[in-house]
């Protein structure tokens, strides 16, 4: 067996001592004891008990760190199904004004039929859109029974009367008219808009997954934006989003976050976010 060690190729390391090995047992029997009992040539592992603390540490820190990334993930798709409701009723208003003049000339009434009156002339311009039917409670299918405010309140959503359709990716959009507001003065407010960018799936929070939009004449407007018009004056970041949650929605869409739901001190003249 010395021999057999005093031919082994310098230099190589373990690799050259494997080859070694595996080639010229060709022609002889070897044995384990040929090359543990060699120090110089031992060839060193982890331990069992090494492998399954390694393991146990990595799923410790997966643990830890897994439902934080998740959830980053989940408030990005949020931020990014708002703006596309955003971005699609833009659209579709902007057509529907090209041929139809502006919202106030649409003949909106005075009652919660407004609000189908106005869906109606938008549906014409959004594409591959569902219908929107009313269950037995009267609660219209697109949204869900139940809603909560952020501090954890019952929320009482309008989703009866007025008009609904669900997006192609499934934001459920729902349409009332504010009492014919902007017939009279073409300055105010045509109707309210509330979206559930997650069709009627949990958690139907507003802040979370559920947003409000003001319809003037010619533009949606997000509520609690900063540079604010009349609505804005009753509902704001400051004081309608951080407990209420219905003042969020222009934070969402420019600032493109959801961090009032982790940290307070947040404003539109002052800090962004919470990094």
């Amino acid at each position: 067996m010395n021999k057999f060690f005093k031919s082994v190729p310098s230099g190589g390391g373990a690799v050259s001592f494997l080859s070694y090995f595996f080639c010229c047992c060709k022609n002889k029997i070897c044995y384990n004891s040929d090359m543990i009992h060699h120090p110089n040539h031992r060839i060193f592992a982890f331990t069992l008990a090494e492998v399954l603390i390694t393991l146990g540490i990595i799923g410790v820190v997966a643990a830890l760190t897994i439902p934080s990334v998740i959830n980053k993930y989940r408030e990005k798709e949020y931020v990014t199904r708002l703006k596309v409701v955003y971005s699609t009723l833009n659209q579709a208003l902007l057509m529907a004004i090209n041929e139809n003049g502006t919202v106030n000339e649409w003949g909106i009434t005075f009652d919660e039929n407004g609000g189908k009156i106005i869906a109606d002339k938008l549906l014409s311009y959004v594409k591959s859109v569902q219908s929107c039917s009313l269950k037995q409670n009267g609660i219209n299918t697109c949204f869900a029974d139940s809603y909560k405010r952020l501090d954890n309140s019952s929320f009482t959503l309008t989703r009866t009367g007025g008009g609904s359709f669900r997006l192609a990716n499934g934001q459920s959009v729902h349409i009332y008219s504010h009492y014919g507001s902007c017939i009279n003065n073409p300055e105010d407010l045509c109707a309210y808009v509330v979206t559930d960018i997650n069709g009627n799936r949990n958690p139907n929070v507003l802040g979370k997954d559920t947003f409000y939009f003001a319809l003037y004449k010619d533009k949606f407007i997000p509520l609690g934006q900063q540079n604010r018009s009349f609505v804005d004056r009753i509902y704001s970041f400051e004081n309608d989003c951080y407990d209420d949650g219905i003042g969020c929605t222009a934070w969402v869409v420019f600032n493109e976050n959801v961090d009032y739901l982790h940290c307070e001190g947040l404003s539109w003249d002052g800090k962004k976010s919470c990094d």
